[in-house]
């Protein structure tokens, strides 16, 4: 492992008696190893840190290095593993953090929109056509040579050399015919 590694931090703020868990991995590239980074040059991101360090100072606060990591994905991986574990977004009297990585609260950002459900029109139009079904796939099949692909209803005969389904698992099997087609001329000309 290098000595410029990712990692994972505990912050406790005594006075108030909550705690902080972040991840930190912006050192590497600064080439400082996380014993002179942590609350030497870095105090966290969070603007609640920031705050309570500026009413109470540096001095009112414990911290210490939990986990050391070789890759930056492990160590926010790792983060919101802990976050989600501890419970942090519904302890909000003993948690600074305000994000599990996962769940942002509305108070955190400014459009007051993430975390919230909302619905998208046209998303629920195209969700109520396929509960429906569409009148022009309701009630047929696909069918293949390996060469054509056609659609037909249910129940009708199936033409000789032709077997049931796309040949492929496409869900467009009309767009790959197609590009083998064109693969076909580009090679012939």
């Amino acid at each position: 492992m290098s000595i410029y590694s990712a990692y994972t931090y505990l912050i406790h703020h005594k006075p108030t008696n909550t705690y902080y868990y972040g991840v930190r991995w912006k050192n590497i590239k600064q080439c400082k190893t996380p014993e002179n980074d942590l609350w030497i040059k870095y105090f966290t991101r969070s603007k609640r840190v920031k705050e309570l360090i500026e009413q109470y100072g540096k001095d009112s606060f414990e911290f210490q290095i939990r986990r050391k990591f070789n890759c930056i994905f492990a160590a926010r991986k790792w983060e919101t593993k802990v976050l989600r574990r501890m419970n942090v977004l519904s302890k909000p009297q003993m948690w600074l953090n305000r994000t599990d990585n996962k769940a942002i609260l509305n108070e955190v950002h400014p459009r007051g929109t993430l975390g919230k459900t909302w619905e998208n029109k046209t998303t629920s139009v195209r969700n109520a056509v396929e509960k429906i079904g569409n009148t022009y796939t309701k009630n047929t099949f696909w069918i293949h040579n390996g060469t054509e692909k056609r659609m037909i209803p249910v129940g009708s005969q199936i033409p000789a050399g032709f077997v049931k389904g796309t040949g492929r698992t496409n869900k467009r099997p009309d767009l790959s015919l197609r590009n083998k087609m064109r693969a076909q001329e580009r090679l012939s000309k």
